[in-house]
């Protein structure tokens, strides 16, 4: 059987009120009623009973280095427990979702040369199995591979596919937690790959920069995050996948202006969203939307709970003719999660997805948590 860690994503949506997801090629409503999203915490002899609840939609994970833990060859067992648990899901009425868990790299992967992201001093990220596949493009050939292999062993039939690369699946560049729990940002773009592509090599952030090398600097390093979000989706597309694909944006989010500002300190960390990370994780929701290229990419936003940047990516997400999401942040208690309901209604969102279900609700069917939730939903459908 799959491992207990893996989590189960299960999407409420009443099946009396609610269209499914459009099909390819077809029409899409310009304010879609609000689908719910309930993540972790449930086991499979559940899913009757929450299917019966109204649900709709699941979440299927999946971890690299689970699925192929050797170079070239895939784990058939996990893969078979992989299939069984989509076989429940959908014998029980509900149609598929999948994390395919590249942020999840198996050792071997890690090995390779170039297969880990360095900073400045040259030292590589550890503290997470993070593969980096934004300048390590060598190493691309390995992850379609993968995909290629799961899909075949696992099939194509997902209604949708969570893409990001980074840390909890999230486009992002990765950053450190220290001793004290507090987070550690840094540049990760000098590895041996990333610097054949610098454009200012020989510069570091914080050092002077007569030639606007800090700014040279950044705006290769955004654009790189951009190329990176594109690449993931074509790799479904070339593995046989043809659904919606959700591409994970998470915190708080650059705005405009921020960009240049911290080009102008050079880099040295003196601007508010460089002291939060949001410059060096790359986190400019703009200019990664507006570089979106393919017609189902689906903006996702993963501080579902803060109208701020649900409002922001809502705004993008119009601007540019893509549907949204987004799901609550860690640590929400059941009122933030409601208020987010209330914000993705606002915004016009497709669905709100609640994680750590389990640990903020409880049981799906008895608890208070679970009936208040429900009822502000109702209240806004």
């Amino acid at each position: 059987m799959p491992p207990l860690s893996r989590r189960l994503l299960l999407a409420f949506a009443s099946t009396a009120v609610f269209s499914s997801f459009a099909a390819p090629g077809a029409a899409q409503a310009a304010t879609p009623r609000l689908r719910l999203g309930l993540m972790g915490g449930f086991a499979p002899g559940q899913l009757r009973a929450v299917a019966s609840a109204g649900v709709e939609r699941t979440l299927l994970e999946v971890r690299w280095d689970l699925a192929q833990p050797a170079e070239g060859r895939f784990d058939q067992d996990y893969l078979a427990g992989i299939r069984d648990e989509a076989v429940a899901m959908r014998a029980a009425g509900l149609t598929v979702s999948l994390n395919t868990g590249l942020m999840d790299a198996p050792a071997w992967f890690l090995a390779k040369p170039g297969a880990r992201y360095k900073n400045s001093a040259g030292r590589e990220y550890t503290d997470l199995p993070i593969p980096n596949l934004v300048f390590g493009i060598k190493h691309r050939p390995f992850v379609q591979s993968y995909l290629n292999g799961l899909f075949a062993a696992i099939g194509k039939d997902f209604d949708l596919v969570r893409v990001g690369g980074g840390i909890m699946g999230e486009l992002s560049y990765p950053y450190e937690i220290a001793a004290d729990g507090s987070a550690r940002y840094d540049w990760w773009a000098f590895d041996s790959a990333a610097m054949t592509h610098n454009p200012v090599r020989n510069w570091r952030p914080g050092q002077p920069s007569p030639n606007r090398e800090a700014s040279r600097f950044l705006t290769w390093y955004l654009n790189s995050l951009v190329t990176s979000q594109n690449w993931q989706i074509s790799s479904l597309r070339r593995a046989g996948y043809a659904g919606d694909v959700a591409v994970l944006y998470p915190s708080y989010g650059m705005r405009p202006g921020d960009a240049a500002a911290a080009a102008a300190g050079n880099l040295a960390g003196g601007t508010s969203p460089e002291v939060n990370g949001e410059i060096q994780r790359g986190y400019d929701f703009a200019r990664q939307i507006a570089g979106l290229k393919d017609s189902r990419a689906v903006v996702y936003g993963t501080w579902g709970d803060d109208p701020r940047p649900v409002s922001y990516l809502a705004g993008l997400a119009r601007r540019y003719g893509r549907r949204m999401m987004a799901e609550n942040g860690g640590g929400c208690g059941v009122e933030a999660i409601c208020r987010g309901v209330l914000t993705a209604v606002e915004n016009g969102l497709d669905t709100y997805w609640v994680v750590r279900a389990g640990d903020v609700l409880g049981s799906a069917t008895t608890s208070g948590a679970w009936e208040r939730l429900i009822s502000t939903w109702r209240s806004v459908r």
